[in-house]
């Protein structure tokens, strides 16, 4: 991916490579904080609701995914990542932040 990106660099001018580095960075910086968060919630709803079933146990894990998914997006808009804010005003029709 990066020798691609190099290499498109070089043969395209005005390349977007800082919009791009910056929206990788805001994007691996919420899924950190996503697969946190989703490690933290299984081990929570773990604590809290012992495997004692297929159902318990698929709480658990969509619970966790859930959350986690929620964050992820909370998360993009904190960081105001330009893809996220476009998704919203696609799907909802306005502007997301206050700028």
């Amino acid at each position: 991916f990066l020798l691609l990106i190099f290499v498109y660099h070089r043969k395209i001018a005005g390349f977007p490579f800082r919009e791009i580095a910056g929206s990788f960075v805001k994007i691996l910086l919420a899924s950190l904080g996503m697969a946190v968060l989703c490690l933290l919630s299984f081990q929570f709803l773990e604590h809290y609701l012992p495997v004692k079933s297929t159902v318990s146990l698929g709480i658990q894990v969509f619970g966790s995914i859930l959350l986690s998914t929620l964050a992820y997006v909370i998360l993009c808009l904190i960081l105001r990542v330009p893809e996220m804010q476009q998704a919203f005003r696609w799907a909802f029709g306005k502007k997301v932040t206050g700028r």
